[in-house]
């Protein structure tokens, strides 16, 4: 009778677990007769469940246990020593206890979940599982601190099993995924812009936590630089349904570049988390802006250059490892969330000049690409710098020549100090700070007739040329329209008339072709020639002398 007794207490106190960890919910019961059961765990994506069968017996018509024996988990211990092992304990402690109790146990049956979903329990490949007492662990494969590989337990469930059950994991313990926005206007930019993202989440169950944390940890990619600091305090609201509004703060606890990647972490930690134990569910939103920089790869073939911020909530994994302050230490074991990710997008414009006639390559080109209230940030292309070395030299039209002057042609050359000045070409990639970007930039093609501009946002554009190759014919400005594609990811461009209307379809974005025709060749004398001064000379002659003999006969006559 006093052992009945004793398994009553233990029985009240395995119950009281079912509000721990998992939720079992009874669902189509057999007959009560029947000794075994359907037991069934709706399971995550990635989580491994372990069964440990740690008593078993027959169930009466009321749902009692008789004829309670050991179960093939527990071994060689009796049911006082797991009688004794719940004793007393509710709560968190008895949460506690039952991972302890389980922890040298073999389980009778795991379920290594790879998508969720209902998963049936089956011992030895059976689904016929008896009539007792089991504890049901969740383990996760630690992502975090535990690194990835490291499994922690998550959980401990201690159920009777006297008709069909279906656990259900309380994933509240869990954070869900945070979200992160960016603004439709903004989703194309350009170096120098602002970008302001908004982070959201909501605050998770603390209910089997005495200390917590809750960290969103954002990673901006190589290009992004965040316009916060450490130790800045970010108020928020914490909201819910029609619940008063909570007052909350986060902290930014980290802010670091990653010298290797050009990647930049910024951490923002709930302050005091666990004072918001009694607000599970609330929701929370806070904005912070990242500047575009021009470290991007901006140097890239595409077309499109993405730059992408992620974020991710790291949590404590165990309730025992849960460490002093707002944001983790080395020693504490944390789970990650999925990440979520924003991007925004860059686009590249190339030119290809080439020759009008044999649709060669043209160097010797100068473009500027303008912005109508679009910055243009980045360009790729060549210049001309002085230099003793160089094989170039300057004429007086703007553009650049190897023929070395002669006493002829010298007066179109650049002269200083009575000898024509050097010039050597040398590859332009700019700019390198947000400071010296304006609504235009410029530069010469390269060997290959080629120069590009990068970190261009969805918009006008007018192409000039600024300086022509000697002795081709100049173009008139041509304007170009930048749009973006929202589900294709894509950029397009199409030239516009006059009128601002598109002239046809859309222009190859990566090397536009844009031809130069030679002008007309001269004589190197200079004028039309001395034939033509003969001529004239001749006819004046003639008609003078025609005109001479006439007054002559008339003088006669008189």
């Amino acid at each position: 009778m006093k052992k009945m007794r004793r398994f009553a207490a233990l029985l009240l106190a395995m119950i009281m677990v079912l509000a721990m960890g998992m939720t079992a919910m009874a669902t189509e019961e057999k007959e009560p007769t029947a000794q075994t059961w359907n037991l069934k765990i709706n399971a995550a994506s990635g989580h491994t469940y372990k069964v440990y069968q740690l008593l078993v017996g027959d169930v009466s018509s009321d749902k009692k246990l008789s004829n309670v024996k050991i179960g093939a988990s527990a071994g060689s211990m009796a049911v006082k020593d797991i009688e004794d092992a719940v004793k007393d304990k509710t709560g968190t402690e008895l949460s506690k206890a039952a991972s302890n109790l389980v922890k040298d146990m073999q389980p009778v049956a795991t379920i290594t979940a790879t998508e969720a979903g209902i998963q049936n329990v089956k011992i030895n490949e059976s689904e016929d599982v008896p009539t007792g007492y089991y504890v049901i662990t969740d383990e996760y494969i630690g992502t975090g601190n535990p690194p990835t590989g490291v499994t922690t337990t998550l959980s401990a469930t201690m159920v009777q099993l006297v008709a069909d059950l279906t656990i259900e994991p309380k994933d509240s313990d869990i954070p869900t995924q945070p979200t992160k926005t960016v603004a439709d206007a903004q989703r194309t930019v350009s170096i120098g812009d602002d970008v302001t993202y908004t982070l959201g989440g909501a605050i998770p169950s603390m209910a089997n936590y005495e200390t917590y944390k809750y960290v969103l940890v954002d990673t901006l990619s190589k290009g992004l630089q965040p316009k916060v600091t450490k130790d800045q305090e970010i108020p928020v609201k914490l909201q819910k349904d029609d619940a008063n509004d909570v007052d909350a703060t986060f902290v930014v606890t980290k802010v670091e570049k990653d010298s290797t990647t050009g990647k930049t972490e910024v951490r923002f930690a709930l302050k005091d988390a666990i004072n918001y134990k009694n607000n599970t569910g609330y929701t929370f939103s806070f904005t912070y802006t990242a500047t575009v920089m021009p470290d991007a790869d901006f140097a890239a073939n595409s077309t499109v250059v993405a730059l992408e911020n992620k974020v991710k909530v790291v949590f404590p994994n165990s309730p025992d490892n849960v460490g002093e302050g707002d944001d983790f230490g080395p020693n504490d074991i944390t789970g990650e969330t999925v990440e979520t990710t924003e991007t925004v997008y860059s686009a590249k414009f190339g030119i290809h000049k080439i020759n009008g006639e044999t649709k060669e390559a043209l160097q010797g080109a100068e473009f500027e690409l303008a912005g109508e209230g679009k910055k243009v940030g980045y360009v790729t292309g060549q210049t001309y710098v002085a230099s003793e070395s160089g094989e170039w030299y300057k004429l007086d039209n703007g553009s650049y020549t190897t023929t070395e002057p002669t006493n002829d042609t010298g007066n179109r050359y650049e002269v200083v100090d009575g000898k024509a000045v050097k010039y050597a070409l040398q590859d332009v990639n700019k700019p390198t700070t947000t400071e010296t970007i304006t609504t235009e930039a410029k530069a010469f093609v390269d060997a290959n007739g080629n120069v590009s501009f990068t970190g261009l946002g969805e918009g006008t554009y007018t192409i000039t040329e600024v300086t022509t190759p000697d002795g081709y014919n100049s173009i008139e400005p041509i304007k170009i329209k930048i749009e973006f594609n929202t589900e294709a990811k894509t950029f397009s461009a199409y030239v516009l008339n006059a009128d601002g209307d598109k002239t046809g379809d859309a222009i190859n974005m990566a090397a536009y072709e844009i031809e130069n025709k030679a002008g007309t060749v001269l004589p190197s004398t200079g004028g039309i020639g001395t034939t033509i001064f003969y001529v004239v000379g001749g006819i004046l002659v003639l008609g003078a002398g025609v005109l001479l003999i006439t007054k002559k006969r008339m003088s006669a006559r008189d």
